[in-house]
């Protein structure tokens, strides 16, 4: 359940990983050599799941708008937990970073940020 490919999607991606997760997994990043996912589709979570960084090496999850049309779905009953991450949008405009019926609860130090 470690990050190993920043990119969208394959092999040991941030989508690929949660993909293989159980319900209730923690999903890390092979920090400092993986530090970042740039997604450029939306991702669904559909399983309550924690990604954790450190306090001293955040991984940010960028979303790119300029081909995602969604930021990060939340499926129903469903609880996404981000320790020490940072989210960074591309380019919104109307579009939210999280959208769906599930929760988002944010723990560590994590910065928001939009350009």
């Amino acid at each position: 359940l470690i990050v190993r490919n920043s990119n969208n999607d394959g092999f040991g991606t941030l989508r690929n990983v949660l993909y293989c997760a159980v319900e209730g997994s923690t999903v890390t990043y092979d920090l400092p050599t993986v530090d970042h996912t740039t997604l450029t589709e939306e991702l669904t979570i559909d399983k309550n799941v924690i990604i954790q960084g450190t306090i001293s090496l955040r991984p940010e999850i960028t979303i790119d708008y300029n081909t995602a049309l969604n930021g990060i779905i939340i499926s129903s009953n469903k609880k996404l937990i981000l320790d020490n991450i940072d989210i960074k949008t591309l380019n919104a405009l109307n579009q939210s970073t999280f959208k769906g019926p599930g929760d988002v609860e944010v723990i560590g130090i994590t910065h928001v940020s939009a350009q």
